[in-house]
This record gives structure tokens, C-alpha cells and sequence, in this order.
């Protein structure tokens, strides 16, 4: 948690996708709840502010240093990640996705996650109110 909320991790090769997500945050009225960090690829993420300090992640299913879903959450897994996942695509549905003992949810379609309601419910689901109180 930082001063103003949740801080996300938003694993995206797409560097629009993490203002995409602040754009529908601020939406769904939970702009000082919820601060976004961006990374291009799994490296990024696992080199960078601690992969372990973010209350949720974010995570798209193309990544340039993974092989889909199953590659990305087979490393992920190795490096112990404790975050929560939010599976990213712009074909949910396709994959079949083993946990590999991570908290996953998803794969959703990302123009699902353009709905500032659906955002803000997937958030509510995904973070306990446990969680937000003790990050």
C-alpha cells in the first residue's frame, strides 16, 4: 500500500495499457485508491521495486520474455511472487491456465476490464477487505 491506496503492477509490453487502467480508475472513482506502476516485460517486474511490494498485479498475456501465460506464471512462481494476478488478454478464454500455486483471476478480455464498474468490482473481489487494511 502507499499514501494513496493500492499500488498495481501493470506488466504490459504496451505502455498505454497502465494509463488505459489509471484513465478507468479514475472512471470508476477510485483514482486516490489506486496507483499504478508500469513495466514492459517480466524482467522489468522482477528487477524492479520489489516484485513482493504490490498489492496486486496486473499481467498481460504477450510478453516479450515469456511464452504466453503458462511461461510467464511458470517464473513468476520461481521467483515466489505472492500478488495477487489479474490475467490480462485480448483473448480470455483461449488458455488453460494452471495456478502454479499464485493467487490468479482470470483470464479476462481487456475490453471487459474498460468497464469502470467491472474494475472496480474486480478490484473489490481481488483485494480482501483484510488486505486493504494491512496491505
Amino acid at each position: 500500500m502507499t499514501d494513496r491506496g493500492l499500488l498495481a503492477a501493470v506488466v504490459d509490453d504496451d505502455p498505454i495499457q497502465v494509463e488505459i487502467l489509471r484513465g478507468i480508475s479514475e472512471a470508476a472513482g477510485m483514482a486516490d485508491q489506486l496507483d499504478f506502476r508500469a513495466f514492459r516485460s517480466l524482467g522489468d517486474l522482477l528487477m524492479g521495486a520489489g516484485r513482493n511490494t504490490f498489492d496486486l498485479v496486473f499481467l498481460d498475456r504477450r510478453l516479450p520474455d515469456s511464452d504466453g501465460f503458462a511461461g510467464a506464471l511458470a517464473t513468476l512462481s520461481q521467483a515466489q511472487l505472492q500478488s495477487p494476478l489479474i490475467l490480462m488478454s485480448a483473448h480470455a478464454g483461449r488458455d488453460v491456465i494452471r495456478n502454479y500455486g499464485l493467487r490468479l483471476y482470470g483470464p479476462i478480455d481487456k475490453m471487459e476490464l474498460a468497464q469502470p464498474a467491472y474494475l472496480k468490482r474486480l478490484i473489490s473481489e481481488v483485494i480482501s477487505p483484510t488486505e486493504q487494511l494491512h496491505g
